[in-house]
């Protein structure tokens, strides 16, 4: 893609560039999930983070709930589908997005949607998830 010289054009890099880091832990964050990698899919967080999964019943910021929560569900899952329908939005050196995805078990699958904040290195800040229908 070409970009138009303008005054501000760094700052448009600077935000295409922090959402491709994004992306990348999305996209390293379900490859090791699903395949049942548990403790890589740890490494996709900031050391300070917020999480509620999918299947958590409350929201946590203890190490050792989100690896013990990782290292079931990382069992369970056999695909994550991301859909292209999701928001992102770069502000303040962080990316915001909302969306929804699917995980695939054995027997059935779990609808689900998301809210993640990145943070300047493209690690999970904040991850919110829910089931819908």
């Amino acid at each position: 893609m070409v970009l138009a010289v303008l005054v501000n054009n760094k700052i448009y890099i600077l935000k295409m560039s922090l959402l491709k880091k994004a992306e990348n832990t999305k996209q390293a964050w379900a490859f090791s999930l699903k395949r049942g990698m548990y403790k890589d899919t740890l490494t996709c967080y900031d050391e300070n983070f917020i999480f509620k999964g999918t299947k958590s019943k409350k929201a946590t910021t203890d190490k050792y709930d989100l690896s013990k929560y990782f290292k079931k569900f990382s069992n369970e899952v056999n695909d994550v589908t991301f859909f292209k329908n999701n928001i992102n939005m770069v502000k303040n050196n962080m990316v915001f997005d909302a969306g929804r995805y699917n995980f695939k078990l054995d027997n059935s699958t779990i609808k689900a949607q998301y809210f993640f904040v990145f943070d300047n290195k493209g690690k999970i800040l904040i991850h919110y998830s829910t089931f819908y229908d």
